[in-house]
């Protein structure tokens, strides 16, 4: 097997390493947890780089290998369920693109924000919403990213758009997105200059990689591999 970058992959890489250089580093009159450059995010789509999923010679793959790559970054960027859960819904989405548990409905959802597109995931359907003021519960966060609490809403059933995808492929490229924060956490990249060399921030990346996923047939859960096929076999 041939696991080396093929040359497209390999420019693409390069010219997100060259886009990312102004914001290798932490600012330094920056003292928050959740570091984030509306710049920053404006040049990733207008580079293209969350778009490199549609590509035939690029596909799931790539994109993995960009959220790992913007990882190592300080700054939080919503990269990961643009680039690697949105082409599987087979929808233009307002962004950020936010993916909540309809299992775990109070915990707190990654980049949630008014205007956002909330992507809910169930056992046996992947549904969405627009998300409203009314919709988000603001709360501090410590996981080094913005994070939001969804507001319970009895209507919100009437409010949900049925996406005609897997929820096994969403929920393979789900994971594969979380574990690229999870290396950067274990490898001392973005986070140990924001908040996580503590423990707690390793921890809390655990935790949302391998909260609700599916078990394989012996009972583990399916490893990074077996997401990142699953993902690019969704496509």
């Amino acid at each position: 097997m041939d696991l080396s970058l093929s040359d497209d992959q390999a420019a693409v890489l390069g010219a997100l390493e060259s886009l990312a250089k102004p914001f290798a580093a932490v600012p330094a009159n920056f003292h928050g947890f959740a570091l984030i450059s509306e710049t920053l995010d404006r040049a990733l789509v207008e580079g293209g780089f969350l778009d490199v999923a549609y590509e035939s010679d690029l596909g799931a793959v790539t994109a993995a290998l960009v959220v790992a790559q913007l990882a190592r970054l300080p700054y939080a960027a919503e990269v990961a369920a643009s680039a690697l859960v949105r082409p599987l819904l087979g929808a233009e989405l307002p962004r950020p693109i936010c993916l909540a548990d309809a299992n775990a409905p109070h915990r707190p959802v990654r980049f949630l924000a008014p205007g956002a597109s909330v992507i809910v995931l169930d056992l046996d359907r992947v549904s969405g919403f627009t998300a409203s003021a009314q919709d988000v519960q603001a709360t501090e966060t410590l996981f080094g990213y913005p994070v939001a609490l969804l507001v319970p809403r009895a209507d919100r059933e009437t409010m949900l758009r049925r996406f005609d995808v897997s929820p096994a492929a969403v929920r393979a490229a789900w994971r594969v997105a979380l574990g690229g924060n999870r290396r950067a956490a274990r490898g001392g990249h973005r986070c140990d200059r924001v908040v996580c060399d503590r423990p707690e921030a390793v921890r809390s990346a655990d935790w949302l990689v391998s909260g609700g996923a599916p078990q394989t047939g012996g009972g583990q859960r399916a490893g990074h591999g077996d997401a990142l096929a699953g993902a690019a076999g969704g496509r």
